[in-house]
């Protein structure tokens, strides 16, 4: 990953040039409110237009008095965790909803000096709007970049990110989801999630599993016509036997497997937590697959 980020980012870094997909930043002070806005304001507007990355620690070349690296790439020092904290937590305060980020640390070759990667994945969640109100932003905002400044969206580019939505249902065959873990969800498939339908099940040991799946479906309350066509992603029963006996039902259902969520309990003190830990393409998986047969 560490060498595509570099791939993506190289010729900015070392011509300075900015363009739609990369914005060049020498430092980032996330310390003040106006700051935090303004990096909300600035990965919306990325995110809205899509994909892109936010480099810190690099000159963009109007500010660039020599050719050495050594002059124009500044580095980055910080507490990456931390850093990615308040990230995401301007992104809660000043966007609804908040879009996607991936925070890494990438080293430029010829000053060996750590860079500070901000990358935006495309986003089916879009437009990302301005929540609150703050130096240079206002709510109901939409940012967009265009090229390389940023400004409001026009209205077809609103209705341009409208048609751009991925939206999906959320069939959930487990315990009943937290607000943080739907949202948890909605950032890993960084999507619109219209609905989450809760089908709790309890399979009984001594009646056969494959007409306890069938209800179980059924109790979703989908016409055959929406498990076709609309994007659905399952989260399934913790029992193995029971949440195969749903998937094959669903399968036969969609013809194909879906996208399935997984938690993994959060190690600490107090009660158990469980947090969203991935998504699953199961078809992705299977085709996979297909290719060591």
């Amino acid at each position: 990953m560490t060498s595509d980020l570099w791939t993506a980012i190289q010729g900015s870094v070392e011509t300075g040039g900015e363009t739609q997909e990369i914005e060049l930043k020498e430092s980032l002070d996330l310390t003040s409110r106006p700051n935090r806005a303004e990096f909300a304001r600035d990965v919306s507007a990325i995110a809205n237009r899509g994909p892109g990355h936010l480099v810190v620690g690099v000159q963009d070349a109007r500010h660039r008095t020599s050719a050495n690296p050594a002059e124009y790439v500044l580095g980055w020092q910080g507490d990456l965790d931390e850093t990615e904290r308040t990230m995401r937590d301007a992104l809660v305060t000043f966007c609804g909803p908040p879009p996607r980020i991936l925070v890494h640390i990438v080293q430029e070759p010829k000053t060996r000096r750590n860079l500070l990667v901000v990358q935006v994945p495309r986003s089916g969640a879009r437009p990302h709007a301005i929540t609150r109100e703050s130096a240079g932003v206002k709510p109901h905002e939409i940012w967009i970049r265009d090229g390389t400044m940023v400004r409001t969206a026009a209205l077809a580019e609103l209705e341009e990110m409208m048609r751009g939505q991925r939206r999906v249902i959320v069939v959930n065959f487990s315990h009943p989801l937290t607000d943080e873990q739907s949202e948890q969800a909605r950032l890993l498939l960084n999507v619109r999630i219209d609905e989450v339908i809760n089908a709790p099940v309890q399979f009984d040991h001594s009646e056969p599993f494959h007409e306890q799946a069938v209800e179980a479906v059924n109790r979703a309350g989908l016409t055959s016509h929406q498990w076709q066509v609309r994007d659905i992603i399952v989260n399934p029963p913790g029992f193995a036997p029971a949440a195969a006996a749903i998937l094959a039902e669903i399968h036969g259902r969609m013809g194909h497997f879906p996208t399935i969520l997984r938690l993994r309990p959060v190690h600490g003190g107090g009660a158990p937590r469980y947090e969203m830990a991935e998504t699953l393409n199961l078809q992705e998986v299977r085709d996979s697959a297909r290719s060591v047969r």
